[in-house]
């Protein structure tokens, strides 16, 4: 929705169609019908083309919306706009709790890559006790199971449980070799997220890695938070992610992990950093579940007033 007022000309794209509320239909009640599920359906249903589907204006124009009394709206509208803007604030939140890891992290160690506090360097293979694939041959899922984690449940450095996907007992001791213990780190090997990684906490152990690297780190000389941290700093797109680089889509193999270039600051010093994370991981799980009531409340007054 437009909500700046500007003495230039705007003009949309021919990809849009433009709404224009007339006095019975409260704009900003118009703009949360058209994020309802009555309203996305009804233009999925429409859609025409196979390889780019779209809709017609006259397919929008078509759609029909509740229309209680203009008040109704405006209360309707004011309700929804307040949840959402809380939802925004609450995303936000998280979204600064994650940089305050980030410049706690430079605050600590400084820039990884340029190593200015001149910290002893050391490749990665020196750090770890162990290095292994994942499996190459995609498993039999089950509905329930152990998690079997792939590079789509990597995400920001950590392990999100969305779409993830599950093997039963039978499947896991075909996998010996891709079942995760406490601290190891997974670094996605193939394809658009190649290099991403996480650290395997105490809610993972015991599961099992999909098709990436699996990394055992040494804990007498490297704690697997720290790295995990480092990684997803600017030392990702620095120093990672040009070693990825393939013709036909990116790739990195063990060697190229091993031979990674690691700050490596005194344990002591790692494993304080490890406890802010930890502190900030708490902070991050209220926020998480207060977007989750959050959305499930926003969801539910949605339904309420424009589905079916």
């Amino acid at each position: 929705m437009v909500t700046t007022e500007t003495p230039n000309v705007m003009v949309a794209s021919t990809g849009f169609c433009v709404l224009r509320s007339k006095e019975a239909l409260d704009n900003n009640y118009l703009f949360h019908f058209t994020k309802s599920k009555t309203f996305i359906n009804s233009l999925v249903k429409a859609a025409k083309g196979a390889s780019y589907p779209a809709v017609s204006n006259a397919d929008v124009y078509g759609t029909y919306i509740p229309l209680p009394p203009v008040k109704t709206q405006q209360r309707i509208a004011n309700e929804l706009g307040a949840v959402y803007v809380l939802l925004q604030l609450r995303k936000r939140q998280l979204e600064e709790l994650d940089q305050l890891i980030k410049s706690v992290f430079y605050e600590m160690f400084g820039d990884p890559v340029t190593n200015e506090k001149g910290w002893t360097v050391h490749v990665l293979g020196e750090l770890i006790t162990n290095l292994r694939y994942g499996t190459s041959t995609p498993p039999i899922f089950s509905d329930a199971g152990y998690c079997f984690i792939r590079a789509t449940n990597i995400k920001l450095g950590r392990i999100i449980s969305r779409d993830m996907r599950f093997i039963d007992e039978n499947e896991a001791t075909k996998l010996e070799k891709c079942k995760l213990h406490y601290g190891d780190l997974i670094i996605v090997r193939s394809g658009v997220n190649t290099g991403d990684s996480c650290v395997v906490l105490e809610e993972y152990a015991g599961h099992y890695a999909g098709y990436d690297i699996i990394v055992s780190p040494d804990f007498t000389a490297i704690n697997p938070v720290f790295i995990n941290e480092l990684i997803n700093t600017s030392y990702m797109d620095r120093i990672i992610k040009p070693l990825t680089r393939r013709a036909a889509q990116p790739h990195l193999n063990a060697e190229q992990v091993k031979n990674l270039p690691i700050i490596t600051p005194p344990l002591s010093l790692q494993e304080k950093f490890a406890e802010i994370v930890d502190q900030i991981e708490s902070q991050k799980s209220l926020v998480k579940q207060a977007i989750d009531e959050t959305q499930r409340l926003f969801d539910s007054l949605m339904s309420k007033y424009f589905d079916d």
